[in-house]
């Protein structure tokens, strides 16, 4: 069986390959970067045999969307291989953004393919992240939180606040990001100072390992208000 797990919900994804990986505790298990594995060694992990295990899994991690293209050398080739995977190997392609429809097509009809997607509304809620708005980021946060774990949320907040410094300090080039996404980091740091925006960092930091070492009161659904309120 083939998998594609994909979307830019990897919570979510993650879970699910956990689960599958759970089945296959006393079997083999590789795992491969997609972005530096050879089509040679993609080819030897999925049909070598192992001499102590029926079955394998083999899971390889951002191979569609850094590599393939439908145009690349490697599609077709792929292509094929796809069709000769042995029953023995389960093989996982996993995804940390959506896959196009060019690319799924290259896969056999019996694919099993799950897109994971982000809630529209945590995209609003840390692009909305700013001094003036605590009530609105509040009713925000709340209903992300009925779509979307707060563990994820809050690597939403660490990754936006992360964003907003590196823009904020070394500009709109050194954030790597596309003209049009750079440009909303841009205005929307524009609300803040530059010591704001690490003090808020730290928060979150200290937040985190309150919540992996037990020593806070609330869960980190409260914990992830109180932040905002201090915004």
């Amino acid at each position: 069986m083939i998998h594609i797990y994909h979307g830019d919900q990897t919570t979510a994804s993650r879970q699910e390959l956990s689960e599958l990986k759970a089945k296959f505790s006393s079997q083999e298990v590789i795992t491969l970067d997609g972005k530096t594995v050879s089509l040679t060694e993609l080819t030897q992990a999925t049909e070598s045999t192992s001499l102590f295990n029926d079955k394998r899994l083999v899971i390889v991690e951002n191979f569609l969307s850094r590599r393939l293209t439908k145009k690349s050398s490697e599609a077709k080739v792929i292509e094929k291989w796809l069709t000769s995977i042995p029953e023995t190997t389960e093989l996982v392609f996993w995804e940390d953004k959506e896959i196009g429809k060019t690319i799924l097509s290259l896969f056999p009809s019996k694919t099993d393919r799950a897109v994971f997607k982000m809630d529209r509304s945590l995209f609003k809620l840390v692009e909305a992240i700013r001094p003036g708005k605590t009530m609105e980021l509040v009713n925000t946060l709340n209903e992300s939180l009925r779509h979307d774990p707060a563990e994820f949320v809050f690597a939403m907040f660490v990754r936006q606040l992360r964003n907003l410094i590196i823009v904020k300090d070394l500009g709109t080039a050194a954030s790597g990001m596309p003209s049009w996404q750079a440009g909303k980091l841009k205005r929307q740091a524009e609300y803040f100072t530059l010591p704001q925006l690490l003090s808020h960092y730290e928060q979150l930091l200290q937040i985190d390992d309150r919540i992996k070492r037990s020593n806070s009161p609330l869960n980190l659904d409260k914990e992830l208000e109180l932040f905002l309120l201090t915004i």
